[in-house]
């Protein structure tokens, strides 16, 4: 997690955050970063190897970092959850099924 908000820290655009959290009626903060910006970060944080490997070495483990990310404050802390569960899911990860019994 700390990888993921740090890259996300390092990218914020003020600038952009502060239209993007009226937009959103200040029901979350923001950023400030473009969707193409918080993919990159996403797969920079799964193309490293340690990361992956962790990822995938526990089916749950997917499940649990985008549940975290979730709850943190900014939109693009959840939109990177949700991407690299997906990437997780399809890089071997077993399906949502059995890793969400898993957590049960």
């Amino acid at each position: 997690i700390n990888h993921i908000v740090s890259a996300l820290v390092a990218r914020r655009n003020p600038e952009r955050a502060e239209p993007m959290a009226k937009y959103l009626k200040h029901q979350v903060a923001c950023y400030g970063l473009s969707s193409r910006e918080q993919e990159s970060v996403a797969k920079e944080a799964f193309a490293d190897p340690d990361i992956k490997g962790f990822l995938l070495a526990d089916s749950t483990r997917p499940w649990k970092l985008c549940d975290q990310l979730l709850k943190l404050p900014h939109i693009e802390e959840k939109q990177v959850g949700i991407w690299v569960l997906g990437a997780a899911l399809k890089k071997g990860s077993p399906s949502a099924d059995v890793a969400a019994a898993e957590l049960a």
